[in-house]
């Protein structure tokens, strides 16, 4: 069997998503649900280039191969829907498929069937909805990234590696990958033919870039914590509260104390989970206690108590002290973090602060 340097690139392609779908299907870590949403993404694209490869070796190998893995071109309907779930399902711990969920393949089934019936080449039209349906999945996908790293904020008092803009940097790369084959796509709806050299230069280009993003989102599947948020509306967040006046008074006055006696806040890994487990209360209504009486998000809560003491700490060990060595004995887990906590709650830099109110 003859091959070019396209179907060895499309190959090297294919080979690893094959491999860390299967990776990724049996793996056995806490976040094994995201990981199996992952890993059919992962299969559904190996399947789609693999179609690709088949049709251009059509010469070369056996018409029924040919015939079967020609339907890989409908397996592109999947990508946007897996992707969807595999966001919900890392952003939110108690996402789960529905039986409502299975209209995000009638697109997938309608392709297969239109195929396996009419048994033609699929024309412009086909393509065309093909392209632009991933496009309007990535619409929701971002609105959960976005308000996912908006929320965690109610839950944690460290988050620099926890929010998901790492995840947005690999989807904007997949996004790249696919405006490519728009491109292709566009050119041949308006010009009625594709300009070979123009055509082969982005198939290598998106074979290239398809290989660079599956790395990316396994390697960020393997690194990123299992730290998922309640699926929740705002408006209803706290609707069925069964905490009255007095009880969140008596809880904000333990809370408190914690902070002010026990000083929790000096955990660099403090959770909201954490400190309800010592109060004895739920997260719910916990998160109500901070948002109404406090009138923060537990993030901020934290991390003004945490800027309180280095205030503290840098009046009376500014000269014995780096101000890096009293960032993390206060709490935090970073300078960029300190320095944006400590100017929201003081309007100055720690270095402003000493200036002003040092002796």
């Amino acid at each position: 069997m003859r091959l070019e340097l396209l179907d060895i690139i499309n190959i090297i392609t294919i080979a690893p998503l094959f491999l860390y779908s299967g990776f990724l299907f049996f793996s056995k870590k806490a976040n094994a649900k995201s990981n199996r949403f992952l890993s059919y993404f992962l299969f559904t694209n190996g399947v789609y280039l693999l179609n690709f490869l088949f049709v251009r070796l059509r010469e070369q190998i056996d018409y029924n191969l040919i015939f079967f893995f020609y339907i890989g071109s409908s397996f592109s309907f999947i990508f946007g829907p897996s992707l969807l779930f595999y966001t919900k399902s890392i952003a939110y711990k108690n996402f789960r498929l529905q039986k409502k969920d299975v209209v995000h393949f009638i697109p997938f089934f309608l392709s297969l069937l239109y195929y396996f019936m009419g048994l033609e080449e699929f024309g412009i039209e086909y393509y065309g909805i093909k392209y632009f349906q991933i496009i309007i999945y990535f619409i929701p996908i971002f609105k959960i990234i976005q308000e996912y790293n908006s929320r965690i904020k109610d839950y944690f008092s460290a988050i620099e590696s926890l929010n998901l803009k790492r995840l947005v940097v690999i989807y904007v790369v997949f996004l790249i990958l696919w405006g490519i084959d728009v491109s292709d796509y566009i050119s041949i709806a308006i010009l009625g033919t594709r300009n070979f050299f123009v055509g082969t230069y982005l198939i290598y280009t998106s074979l290239i870039i398809n290989f660079v993003f599956a790395n990316l989102l396994l390697i960020f599947s393997l690194t990123h914590s299992e730290n998922q948020i309640e699926n929740e509306e705002k408006a209803t967040k706290y609707k069925n509260s069964n905490l009255d006046n007095s009880q969140k008074k008596e809880y904000s006055i333990k809370l408190k104390d914690l902070l002010e006696q026990e000083k929790v806040f000096l955990k660099n890994d403090l959770t909201l989970n954490h400190i309800s487990s010592k109060l004895e209360i739920s997260t719910r209504n916990l998160s109500q206690i901070i948002n109404e009486i406090f009138q923060k998000n537990f993030y901020d809560l934290i991390n003004f108590y945490r800027v309180e003491e280095a205030k503290k700490a840098l009046l009376t060990h500014g000269k014995n002290k780096t101000i890096l060595e009293i960032i993390y004995e206060v709490g935090f887990n970073s300078k960029s973090a300190f320095n944006t906590a400590f100017r929201k709650n003081t309007g100055l830099t720690p270095s402003e602060f000493k200036q002003k109110f040092g002796k």
